[in-house]
């Protein structure tokens, strides 16, 4: 497994509400659906920033999704003056009680991971 952490300080509050509007319903579809993203979570940091966690399979995935969907995105980012900090790496531990499990279903949208095509 694979995560990358987008760290955003948006330079408004309105902003910062357009661009998760926008990651919520037009880039989840692209990211879980056609680039493998596993699971990804917003958290709201303050009124102007918010940080971004995404899961990959592997770094492949990571970069496939990069190359070809979030690259524009953060870079579109940027250009709007909002500060953007990236991290990534290999998942070395994780932990998750059933509550978790509660908590996804009912309040998530839950997508397919694309399928592979026959080589």
């Amino acid at each position: 497994m694979y995560g990358r952490l987008i760290r955003v300080n948006f330079k408004d509050e309105m902003t910062k509400d357009m661009i998760l509007n926008y990651s919520d319903n037009k880039a989840d579809k692209i990211g879980f659906e056609k680039y493998g993203l596993l699971q990804k979570l917003w958290l709201d940091t303050s009124k102007s920033s918010a940080t971004l966690l995404l899961i990959f399979p592997n770094i492949k995935q990571c970069q496939i999704d990069h190359e070809n969907h979030a690259k524009e995105f953060i870079e579109a980012l940027k250009n709007q003056g909002n500060k953007v900090e990236l991290s990534e790496g290999n998942l070395i531990s994780t932990a998750y009680s059933d509550e978790l499990l509660t908590f996804l279903n009912a309040t998530s949208e839950k997508y397919n991971f694309p399928k592979q095509k026959d080589k």
